[in-house]
This record gives structure tokens, C-alpha cells and sequence, in this order.
């Protein structure tokens, strides 16, 4: 072989070598600049900080709140009420928040269209009712002589259906009436002021045809409170 031909194969030998060396380079690389990659593991990180995060808050404070209880939330329906109080549990302590909510629930669910009570509310409603006006200076009872009382005025008034302790504790509930404590003789029903406003506002949001009763019709008319709102004038 004459010296041209030599050159000329080593010529094409090194290219030929030069491109495989690119090629093997290339499929090797990953894809992406370096700060494109740095990027991209950053938000990576990120994501994985933010996941753990939240679940840490989730599980430090799942079981410290509660559905809050909203003084004027009875003139919703009962489904737009259970939302409200969900919605307001994790800042059931600020007042303003609460107001600022359920001003919001009234707007766009008119107290027109509410919901009727149903039989164990009125019943056990009309009972409580009852209790504060035919017995005013009674602070306190139990859940289950409470529930008695309903069950012998559901008797009273022709009723067949009867409340558990545990049911009359639900409705208890439905009605927003939550002042309740627990006893060595069980659960135990505060009557307090807050209580007591609240029961005469339901008995004025919704009116109940158990409380035509002449004695406690009697009682209404000298109780300030019904006065205050509005269940006699």
C-alpha cells in the first residue's frame, strides 16, 4: 500500500472512531441542561416535603375538632346546617369567621325553605320547652330523665313512636342543644342561659303544635325571654 492510500485509512479509521465516541456519549447523557434537572429534583423534593407536612398537621390535629355549633344555623336545613358546622370546625373559636360563614349559608339557603322538624324534634323540643317554663328553676338533668319525660309526653299527646336515652341524646344534638356534661349518673342536660335561648328560638324559628297546652301558654306570657323573642308579644 503506497503512502496516500496509508493517510487515507487512517483518516477514515479516526472518523469513523470519532463518531462512535459521539454516539456512545450522547445516548449516555440524560436528557436536560443541569439546571433543568436541578429544577426538577428540587420540586421533587418539594413534593414529598409538602406530602409529609400535611399529613403530620392532619394527624396532629384530626382528633381535636369537632363539628363547630353555630348559634343561628337552626334556620338552615339540616343538610346545609351538618355543612356549615364542618366547614366552620377548624376555626370554631373565632366568632367573626363563624358569623362570616353562616351569613354566607343564610344567603344562599333562605330560612323559607327549611326543613320542617320532625315528630322526635318537636316532641323532644316541645318537652325541653316544657321543663324551662313548668319547672324555671331547674339548672340540670339527666339524658335518660329527660328522655322520660318525652316518651310520657308523646304518650300524652297520642303519639306511638318512644326515644332511647341514646336517641334523645341524637336529637339533642340535631338541635344544636350540645350543653351537656358528663356524671357518675351519666350524661347530664345543662339548662343554662345559652340553652334556654336557644330552645326559645327554635320554638319561634319553627313553631310546635305540642305547646297549646293552656298552663304553659300562661307561663309564655310572663317569661321574659319568650318576650325577647318573639314567642308572645
Amino acid at each position: 500500500m503506497d503512502d496516500d492510500s496509508k493517510n487515507s485509512c487512517e483518516q477514515q479509521n479516526g472518523c469513523a472512531g470519532s463518531r462512535t465516541e459521539q454516539d456512545t456519549s450522547s445516548s449516555d447523557a440524560p436528557t436536560g441542561s443541569l439546571p433543568e434537572r436541578n429544577q426538577l429534583h428540587e420540586e421533587v423534593d418539594f413534593a414529598a416535603l409538602t406530602d409529609g407536612t400535611l399529613l403530620e398537621l392532619i394527624a396532629e390535629h384530626y382528633m381535636s375538632i369537632r363539628p363547630a355549633v353555630i348559634p343561628g344555623s337552626e334556620k338552615l336545613r339540616p343538610r346545609a346546617r351538618d355543612l356549615l358546622s364542618s366547614l366552620a370546625a377548624p376555626f370554631a373559636h373565632d366568632k367573626a369567621w363563624c358569623e362570616m360563614l353562616l351569613a354566607f349559608f343564610l344567603e344562599m339557603h333562605e330560612p323559607a325553605n327549611q326543613e320542617p322538624l320532625s315528630r322526635a324534634q318537636s316532641a323532644v323540643l316541645a318537652t325541653l320547652f316544657a321543663v324551662m317554663h313548668l319547672s324555671p328553676d331547674r339548672d340540670c338533668m339527666t339524658v335518660g330523665a329527660f328522655g322520660q319525660l318525652v316518651n310520657e309526653f308523646l304518650r300524652g299527646v297520642g303519639e306511638r313512636i318512644s326515644l332511647s336515652p341514646q336517641k334523645t341524646g341524637r336529637v339533642l344534638t340535631s338541635l344544636g342543644i350540645s350543653s351537656r356534661e358528663r356524671t357518675n349518673r351519666g350524661w347530664q342536660i345543662t339548662l343554662d342561659n345559652a340553652t334556654r335561648l336557644r330552645v326559645h328560638k327554635l320554638v319561634r324559628t319553627y313553631g310546635n303544635e305540642y305547646l297549646n297546652d293552656p298552663v304553659i301558654r300562661s307561663r309564655m306570657a310572663n317569661c321574659p325571654m319568650c318576650k325577647e323573642t318573639g314567642n308572645v308579644a
